[in-house]
């Protein structure tokens, strides 16, 4: 009996490493050179650290970041606003809001801080308007660069904040 439940569950384990991998590569892409990740997700706004945030609708935070290394905020600044974006499942296409950078360089004499140069991760904020968390189901996110294009369903993204 012992040796059917180990065999059992040992089969039960190796049916799962396939699912296990492609949900990871689910959520890679390539982008300019750089191989990234959505490693975060969030549809709430209790997640999200900003003051004054609006109330007349949805938001869903993505969080993306490079495989290893660092990447540039040059190549984030120029592209991530036009070429990562949500489609909705009815086909609509909601651009970014707002990227928000992590890496801050602190000047040592005071004054204000400035963005990095390169990024240990970057999140992309949307905004849906006048809709509320149900309009995120189906929903992906989309890299569209050189003409092609490439998609990660948002269920398919960690909702598991990351360490900072």
């Amino acid at each position: 009996m012992k040796r059917i439940i180990t065999r059992s569950i040992l089969g039960l384990l190796i049916a799962l490493i396939p699912f296990t991998a492609s949900a990871e590569a689910a959520c890679g892409f390539s982008w300019h050179g750089y191989d990234l990740a959505a490693v975060w997700m969030t549809p709430d706004k209790a997640d999200l650290s900003i003051p004054n945030l609006r109330s007349d609708g949805q938001f869903a935070l993505v969080r993306v970041a490079p495989a290893e290394g660092t990447i540039s905020y040059d190549v984030i600044n120029e592209y991530a606003g036009t070429e990562l974006f949500l489609r909705l499942a009815g086909g609509e296409q909601v651009l970014c809001s707002s990227l928000m950078f992590h890496t801050l360089i602190t000047p040592e004499d005071g004054g204000f801080p400035t963005v990095a140069p390169e990024q240990n991760n970057f999140d992309l904020l949307f905004f849906l308007e006048g809709r509320d968390e149900t309009a995120l189901e189906g929903a992906e996110v989309v890299i569209s660069a050189d003409g092609a294009e490439q998609s990660i369903p948002l269920n398919a993204i960690s909702r598991e904040k990351p360490a900072e």
